[in-house]
Formats: structure tokens, C-alpha cells, sequence
């Protein structure tokens, strides 16, 4: 929470003339500054209370004084009461208007009543047009708009913070970005994102902020770039490095993806992330990688011995594809006339025609009818090239 601006010098008497205060109102304010110095501030607060006078200087005074032991005290409401008194008196020299001005816009701004703090904060920042009391004004007034979600003002506010700067600073950045944000002014959002990885490059939410603002632009290539980078500046969480493996593939860099997924570990999931590895090594054509990922996933759920199966056959491995066929749980007429092709090429053609007439027995296709003509045929020439 933001402390109030105690710029208001305790010791009022100091900073008033005493020909200006009447001489009743300048003693009880000077008894009760010694209270206050010795931090006794119900006492100075009981003494000053119960004044009350026709000069309105007097009661400008007194009533500031004593919004600042109401504030000590810890009775904040009665401070903002009195300090808003001696405000619309209006009879305070233009330093002590405006110090007492902002100590109650402040007060108002810790209270969370931001509307009320705005109407002074506005005031203020008119009063002070330029330097640093100016950004600092404007900062305190973006951040009140910030609280009430008034995007567009809270924007504009944080815009004069940034713009009064010689250096980019994270906090108005901050600001900045989640009034872009709320807005959906996601180019600009990628902007100020850019900035704040600039100075915060080791903060994770930067990272995801930026990647998640990229895809909404439609622009994956340059999400992809940016989980590349931030794998040097921070640790990958599993839901990054999934997002990283995906963007990889649809850039058309499977190899890269399967390579990122072969380092992560997902937990609770092996089947899957071996299922998703050798499809990666798969459309990479790097047909062993893809294979050894497919026994891995068999290691878990057997049906996958036909996928390796099928891309053993493809390198021409057919002994070590009717191993991993033979090995699949399931009688099924693909099953049967892929272990058909495997002994039609290891040149066992009667255990061939056998799969195959089995195959059409549990499942008749054209296509299967076709095949047993043809193993038909070969084993009737095979038969009859022996009787001769």
C-alpha cells in the first residue's frame, strides 16, 4: 500500500506566522505539537478538537494539524474529514493547499475509495506540469484508474509515466501492458512485453505473456522463436515445452520437435509422449528413431507392435515384422494379411495363403480377395515346379 505523502511538516507552528494565527489558536496548536513529539497523539488531538473559531485561517490550520494526528493515531476516516475541511476553507498559503491536498488524496488511495483520490490527484497534476512530482502524479493516477478497470484512462495516465522517462522502468511497463492487455491491443501489448523481458529477462510470466499474445496475433513462427530464446533464460514448464514440440511440428521441423520431446519428461503420460515421439521421427523419415519409439510404446499397450510392424516392412525387416506381428494381442484380418506380406517376402508362401484365407474368413474385402487369388496361384506354380 502506498504511505500518505507526509510532506506536511509536523511542526505546524513552523510553517505558519504567527500574526496570521490568533494568539489562542497558535499556543494550543504549539501544546500540541510537544504531544505529538512525544508521539502522545490522543492528547494533542483532545486538545485540538474541541476548538472552534470564526477565523478561517485558524480553522485551516488547526483542522490540517489535525488530520495529521488523526492519521498518526490511526483513525484514518477523521483524518480524511478534518484534512477535507481544511481544504474547503481555501485560506492556506498555495504549498501547504497543495501538501495537504495530497496527503488526502492519499489517504483516500490506501482507503481504496479511488474516484474521491482522482478528483484530487487531478488537481494536483495541473498544478505541476512537468519533472519528476509530475510523473510521479501521473504514475498514482494510472494506478487508481487501474483499480477501478478504466483501461483506456489508465492507459493514457501510465503513457505520460512512460513518456517523461529516460529509461525504460518495469513497474509503468507493468501498468502499461495490462491496460494493452484488457484492451486487446495485443501488437502493442507485444511491444511492451519485449521491453520488460528487456529488464526482467529471468521473469517466467514475460515469457508466457509474450507467447500467448504472438499466437493471438497470428504469428507462430514468432511464438516459436520466443520459446527458443527463453529456454536460455528460464526453465521450460511441461505445459511450455508440449507448446514448443507443437509449434516445432507445425513450422515443419519434426525432427527438431521429436529431438525437444526426447529431453522432457511428461509425467503420468509415457504412452502418449512415446506415441508422439515416433510419429515426430516418422515424418522426419528417421524410420530406426521412429521404430525404437514404437517398441517403447508396445513395452506399454501391445497393440502398437503393428505399427512398428508396418514401418519394419518398409525397411525391408521383414523377419524382425512378423516377430512384432506375432507378438500383437489382437486376431484381426489386418493383422493376418500383413503377417501374409512379411512370410510372402521371406519366401514362405503356404504359411502366407494360410494368413491370408484366415484374414478373409474374419473379415472378406476385395482387396483381401485379390491378394489370396494371388497366393493361390503362386502355391499352385510352387507345387507344380516341384512335381517336375
Amino acid at each position: 500500500m502506498m504511505k500518505p505523502w507526509l510532506s506536511i511538516v509536523l511542526l505546524v507552528s513552523a510553517q505558519v506566522s504567527a500574526t496570521e494565527l490568533s494568539r489562542f489558536s497558535a499556543q494550543k496548536l504549539q501544546q500540541a505539537e510537544k504531544f505529538q513529539a512525544n508521539q502522545q497523539w490522543q492528547k494533542a488531538i483532545e486538545l485540538l478538537a474541541p476548538i472552534e473559531s470564526n477565523r478561517q485561517y485558524d480553522l485551516a490550520v488547526i483542522k490540517r494539524a489535525l488530520g495529521v494526528y488523526y492519521w498518526q493515531n490511526g483513525q484514518v476516516d477523521l483524518a480524511i474529514d478534518s484534512l477535507e475541511e481544511s481544504l474547503s476553507v481555501e485560506q492556506l498559503d498555495k504549498k501547504a493547499q497543495k501538501e495537504t491536498r495530497r496527503m488526502l488524496a492519499d489517504l483516500y488511495f490506501n482507503q481504496q475509495h479511488y474516484s474521491q483520490a482522482l478528483n484530487h490527484y487531478y488537481v494536483l497534476v495541473k498544478e505541476v506540469s512537468v519533472g519528476k512530482e509530475n510523473a510521479d502524479l501521473w504514475l498514482v493516477i494510472a494506478k487508481a484508474h487501474y483499480q477501478l478497470q478504466e483501461w483506456q484512462k489508465t492507459l493514457q495516465s501510465i503513457n505520460k509515466v512512460i513518456a517523461s522517462q529516460s529509461k525504460a522502468e518495469a513497474e509503468p511497463l507493468t501498468i502499461q501492458l495490462a491496460a494493452r492487455l484488457q484492451l486487446k491491443q495485443w501488437h502493442a501489448s507485444e511491444k511492451s512485453l519485449k521491453q520488460l523481458l528487456a529488464l526482467q529477462p529471468e521473469n517466467e510470466q514475460w515469457w508466457n505473456q509474450l507467447v500467448s499474445v504472438q499466437l493471438r496475433n497470428n504469428d507462430p513462427a514468432s511464438a516459436l522463436t520466443t520459446l527458443a530464446v527463453a529456454k536460455y533464460n528460464i526453465v521450460l514448464s511441461e505445459q511450455e515445452n508440449r507448446l514448443l514440440i507443437q509449434l516445432l511440428a507445425k513450422q515443419g521441423m519434426p525432427e527438431q520437435a521429436a529431438s525437444q520431446l526426447a529431453q522432457v519428461t511428461i509425467k503420468g503420460d509415457k504412452l502418449n509422449q512415446h506415441i508422439e515421439l515416433a510419429r515426430l521421427w516418422q515424418q522426419a523419415k528417421e524410420w530406426d528413431r521412429a521404430i525404437e519409439s514404437w517398441y517403447s510404446a508396445a513395452q506399454i499397450d501391445p497393440i502398437y507392435y503393428m505399427e512398428q510392424a508396418q514401418l519394419l516392412m518398409h525397411k525391408n525387416e521383414y523377419h524382425l515384422a512378423l516377430d512384432a506381428l506375432n507378438k500383437y494381442p489382437k486376431h484381426s484380418a489386418q493383422l493376418l494379411l500383413l503377417r501374409a506380406q512379411a512370410k510372402y517376402k521371406l519366401g514362405q508362401i503356404e504359411g502366407a495363403l494360410i494368413d491370408a484365407e484366415e484374414a478373409q474368413k474374419v473379415e472378406p474385402t476385395q482387396s483381401g480377395n485379390s491378394w489370396l487369388n494371388y497366393l493361390k496361384e503362386k502355391v499352385l506354380t510352387s507345387r507344380l515346379s516341384d512335381i517336375r
